[in-house]
């Protein structure tokens, strides 16, 4: 069905290390002798074709009217004849109001009831489901990348401990928990948001509740992986502002399943909230200038996105806040080396002086991300 959730990571693994069948079924037929074969049954019996239905249980216009006068009333030798051979009448579920049948509501509801309070009896702790958990905060994860103190407004500062863990440490455990981490409940689980390189993913360090977004690739995309990691940290001071906070990337010991895909390396970066023209109605000007200022930030530090559309800027309603994310394109722009200093010049301060071409770049770029806000 449609509904059913996609197997966990476990089955996976299971599915891996099964023997490979062999042999084709069409060469095992062909390599039976023909006198060994069974032959086809034979048997006089030829299935009837039903000619035509009339009865329904459905009553029609025609059914429902009054009957008139001069009609010929049914006998009862009749009435008799039609109950034996008519099917018995189904059960009228109930609609609700989204139109969905809710004839079994009834009963998986009881026995849901019926489990939990089994469950309460027993003294069973039920695990939170990780799509309930929410994402710590960009100052949060600040903390954590950089050394920083901890984030008091983060919804789950009561799982961080009294301070934080080193990034190395973080990335060692996740590591760990994800080799073994991998049954219906596994605190990660796929956001069904893919890119042109990657998929993204909710992760929870169930040690220490950091819930944060990852960032998985295959295999032929890990070097833009950590060419991206490589332009976060050239970021550094603009993370968790203008752009997600990076915890840096890490190599899994057992491959992530997802959507056909096999997935090697996971980036680690905070949550940045969902693309700006689907959080918001519209942009206004306010907000179109905010994003084109983190935009002007990261010209600003040299780096051109060469991507920036407003799939790739996300608005968080919680803070209000606007990043730029997908810098997997994004390319370094070195300003222009120092010209020829005149000795007896009076002017001796050297000066960053940006090349021409770069300028009109970066202020193409700006250009063409504001006429795709406002259109």
């Amino acid at each position: 069905m449609l509904t059913t959730p996609p197997p966990c990571q476990a089955w996976h693994d299971a599915a891996e290390n099964l023997d490979t069948w062999a042999v084709e079924y069409e060469d095992v037929l062909w390599s039976i002798p023909a006198t060994d074969r069974k032959p086809q049954r034979e048997t006089p019996y030829k299935a009837q074709r039903w000619k035509g239905f009339v009865r329904s249980p459905i009553r029609t216009r025609s059914r429902c009217l009054p009957p008139q006068d001069g009609a010929q009333q049914p006998t009862d030798d009749s009435e008799d004849e039609d109950d034996d051979e008519s099917p018995s009448p189904m059960p009228n579920p109930t609609v609700g109001r989204s139109g969905l049948t809710t004839s079994t509501d009834v009963g998986s509801s009881e026995r849901q009831e019926r489990d939990g309070s089994a469950a309460l009896q027993e003294g069973t702790i039920v695990r939170p489901n990780i799509q309930d958990r929410p994402y710590c905060t960009h100052e949060c994860l600040r903390g954590l990348a950089f050394g920083g103190s901890m984030d008091e407004k983060c919804p789950n500062l009561a799982n961080h401990g009294n301070m934080h863990i080193t990034p190395r440490e973080f990335l060692r455990l996740a590591k760990v928990q994800l080799v073994a981490d991998r049954g219906k409940d596994a605190d990660c689980v796929p956001l069904y948001l893919s890119g042109s390189r990657g998929s993204l993913f909710k992760f929870r360090l169930s040690s220490h509740g950091y819930t944060l977004v990852e960032k998985g690739v295959e295999a032929m995309d890990t070097k833009h992986l950590r060419y991206e990691n490589k332009i976060y940290s050239h970021l550094q001071d603009l993370q968790g502002k203008f752009v997600p906070v990076c915890l840096g990337v890490m190599y899994l010991v057992k491959p992530y399943y997802y959507d056909s895909g096999v997935y090697e390396d996971f980036m680690f970066l905070s949550y940045g909230g969902r693309p700006v023209l689907k959080g918001l109605r519209e942009v206004n000007a306010d907000i179109a200038n905010e994003i084109l200022a983190a935009l002007g930030r990261l010209h600003q530090h040299g780096v051109l996105h060469h991507d920036v559309e407003p799939r790739n800027v996300l608005y968080d309603k919680r803070t209000g806040r606007c990043m730029i994310v997908d810098l997997m394109l994004a390319e370094f722009h070195d300003r222009q080396p120092l010209g020829p200093i005149n000795v007896n010049g009076r002017n001796r301060k050297r000066k960053w002086a940006p090349r021409k071409h770069e300028k009109d770049v970066f202020s193409v770029e700006a250009q063409s991300l504001r006429a795709s806000l406002t259109q």
